[in-house]
């Protein structure tokens, strides 16, 4: 008689489809409990017998690690009915017996307030349902009913904005065309974080551990307030931040086929998310941690009835109360660190300085170990019958801070994505683009020609600018190749490419620039705002990345010289769509500039004038009309939009033999030599790994220029004492890795 029943945790709520039996068997025991103290042999046994019965019936209408998971990660090893279909029947029966109850959780912080309202707009653009004849859907066999739920971090009475966008949304909530098809309700709670720690500062990250408090305990203080809400009635938690928008037309209809079959799919699921599905991370994604590679977006479905999803709120809420060092991670990151330690037991990296300082605060030598605790959580629900339990959406897809196309869209077959701008591509536009090609004596632009028909590209012409003292029959080859685009020539007058840009005449209203060591994608991606106007990849320019290098350093002074520049932007010539008028008056009074310091034939010395794109934007900034023609965007993932790569990469990715190999190392250099050219092979080198047509890479560590480089310096990383400037790339590590 000593036997209780769990007690259950503080707060929590018992799913509406298991109180009449805890509260039945509750009764019970207070009867029993009675029985035992008018000690009668001549009842007892019977009344054992039937009391047995009463706790086995309990669990067998439903796993008693589903009713009290809490416990049961803790103190029970979970008892499963695999071989019993009966019972697996009678749960999925119980599932649809009801209508399951979503909360669409929408977080703002004061921030994001203002603009609010505006976030649903898009709603009307791609409805969330079809019409329905009420405000419950329907998936397969299953009711849903969806209420919208506005969480602000902070308290609606210290915050205007928050209590009127709001307030706004409640009251107008009828007039909106998607409001009568399949949302029962939308209402608003307030997480109360004092202002002072709802914080997001992620240039703290490494010293801060309250850094992200703001998020972390929004993301909390929400989920219990919905769980709370009503006795615990909602089953499920689709958070969607201001930032997620929808793609297509009744997004949340396939949203709900996707809750639906992946809960009754292999024990059903925890979470359902989105790792990062940019490409941002390509370039250094074997450098970063595995948690992070593999950790689900906190935009995501939540199950409020699995286990596992319990065990990660009441940890997650422990390391808080407690202020643990782990609390300086976001909350869906920490997610994955814990699921990572539990299922290879491999520690989560934290921010030394924050380790350091927890331990000098709490007298600690060592941080909290939950490897144990984290293994038995996942070995408990972490997998069950080989299938894990937070699973990949094809729902909902994260490129946070990435700039796509409708195209990159289609290709991923989502319909809900988060934090990526969706722009316009070149074919709405009937831009004419021109496309200037340098060529040097190698006849390589064959191979940019001998492709061009085979890509989608926007060029209405391309330009070849030929060198004076080209071959006879390397400048005939090169016009007998026929393609399907316009093809103009032009002769370079000097020795020296590094000012192309300027040097020739463009009829084309815009054009871009590449050089022959590359070929055109096989998607030509250009970016065009609602404006239409051109969307370039740009960063400001620091110190780190130009002003510590003579080169930029130059250029960046030569601008404010001329056009009392004070903002730079470091562009590069081969991202830049360039406006042929602005282009052309930007050109004359740059050789202007240089014919007055006395370099009178600018074009032949090249590491003088290069960046020639990054000097353009300064000059359109000064001049007040950057924003008639462009969108700067410093947004991680240009290689979406990488729109010419080298022969190297295009070649060996065929057959393993390169361009470069046969034509210059196989005994193209002889050829011009014997004809009287004198090469800078290490030029050459540079050309070849380069993606600026018109600035030199710096020179550093110079081999042997009478051998060729076949292992090229790291370009992207700057060198010490490098003599020149070397243009950061987009996906350098510093602007895309999380915090």
């Amino acid at each position: 008689h000593q036997w209780q029943l769990p007690t259950l945790p503080y707060n929590y709520q018992l799913p509406q489809y298991c109180q009449p039996t805890y509260a039945y068997i509750t009764k019970q025991q207070e009867i029993f409990s009675q029985f035992i103290m008018e000690w009668d042999d001549r009842r007892f046994i019977p009344l054992i017998l039937w009391y047995i019965a009463i706790a086995a019936t309990s669990l067998y209408l439903y796993d008693y690690r589903i009713i009290f998971p809490d416990i049961s990660a803790i103190h029970l090893s979970p008892r499963q009915f695999d071989n019993l279909d009966s019972n697996r029947d009678l749960q999925n029966h119980l599932s649809k017996s009801s209508t399951k109850r979503i909360a669409l959780l929408r977080p703002f912080s004061s921030k994001r307030a203002s603009s609010l309202v505006e976030s649903f707009d898009i709603w009307d653009e791609f409805p969330p349902c079809r019409e329905n004849d009420t405000t419950e859907t329907v998936i397969n066999d299953q009711q849903y009913e969806i209420h919208i739920i506005l969480s602000y971090s902070q308290s609606y009475s210290s915050s205007t904005a928050a209590d009127n966008s709001t307030t706004y949304l409640i009251e107008n909530f009828q007039n909106y065309a998607w409001s009568r098809k399949c949302i029962s309700s939308i209402r608003r709670i307030e997480t109360g974080i004092p202002p002072g720690e709802d914080l997001y500062n992620p240039a703290e990250a490494g010293s801060n551990r309250m850094w992200v408090n703001g998020p972390n305990l929004q993301f909390l203080n929400s989920i219990e307030a919905i769980q709370a809400e009503e006795g615990g009635s909602f089953d499920y938690v689709v958070l969607m931040e201001s930032d997620v928008i929808p793609v297509r037309h009744f997004w949340l209809d396939i949203l709900l086929n996707e809750i639906s079959l992946e809960s009754e799919s292999a024990g059903g699921f925890a979470i359902i998310g989105s790792k990062f599905a940019g490409t941002a991370w390509d370039s250094f994604r074997s450098n970063l941690p595995l948690a992070l590679l593999n950790h689900m977006n906190g935009n995501a479905v939540y199950n409020l009835r699995h286990p596992l999803f319990h065990f990660l709120l009441i940890h997650l809420r422990k390391e808080q109360s407690r202020s643990e060092a782990h609390h300086s991670i976001p909350y869906d990151y920490r997610i994955s660190q814990i699921l990572l330690e539990g299922f290879l037991g491999e520690k989560p990296d934290l921010a030394p300085a924050i380790v350091d300082q927890w331990k000098i605060d709490n007298g600690k030598t060592e941080l909290t170990n939950n490897k144990q605790e984290f293994r038995s959580a996942w070995d408990s629900f972490g997998v069950y019958n080989g299938v894990a339990s937070v699973r990949e959406s094809k729902v909902i897809k994260n490129f946070s801070g990435c700039n796509l196309l409708q195209r990159h869209i289609d290709e991923s077959e989502s319909s809900l994505i988060h934090g990526a701008k969706v722009f316009h591509g070149w074919k709405e536009t009937n831009r004419e683009i021109s496309l200037l090609v340098s060529e040097w004596h190698d006849e390589l632009v064959t191979n940019l020609l001998g492709h061009i028909d085979e890509s989608n590209h926007p060029f209405t012409t391309i330009d070849i600018i030929l060198p004076h003292d080209i071959a006879p029959h390397s400048k005939t080859m090169i016009n007998n190749i026929e393609t399907k685009v316009k093809l103009q020539f032009h002769t370079r007058e000097s020795s020296s490419d590094g000012f192309d840009l300027c040097n020739v005449h463009v009829e084309a209203e815009w054009f871009m620039i590449t050089n022959a060591y590359h070929v055109v994608q096989q998607n030509v991606d250009l970016l065009f705002n609602n404006d239409l106007k051109v969307v370039i990849t740009a960063l400001p320019a620091t110190h780190e990345y130009c002003f510590a290098y003579p080169s930029c350093r130059h250029v960046m002074e030569r601008s404010h010289r001329l056009f009392g520049t004070t903002e730079f932007y470091l562009v590069r010539d081969a991202d830049m769509v360039f406006h042929t008028q602005s282009m052309k008056k930007f050109c004359s009074l740059w050789k202007k500039s240089l014919a007055e310091e006395g370099n009178t034939n600018a074009s032949k010395n090249s590491s003088s004038v290069g960046l020639i794109a990054s000097a353009f934007v300064s000059y359109l900034e000064a001049m007040k009309l950057l924003d008639n023609f462009y969108e700067l965007s410093s947004s991680p993932g240009y290689e979406h939009f990488k729109r010419f790569i080298s022969i190297e990469e295009e070649q060996s990715a065929t057959n393993g033999d390169t361009a470069v190999a046969n034509r210059i190392l196989g005994g193209q250099r002889a050829v011009a030599t014997s004809i009287g050219h004198e090469l800078d092979y290490y030029t050459e080198d540079q050309r070849i790994f380069q993606l600026l047509a018109s600035a030199n890479i710096p020179t550093v560590n110079s081999p042997n220029k009478n051998a060729p480089t076949v292992n090229a310096p790291n370009f992207n990383a700057p060198a010490a004492n490098a003599p020149t400037f070397n243009v950061p790339t987009v996906n350098t590590p510093t602007f895309n890795a999380p915090a």
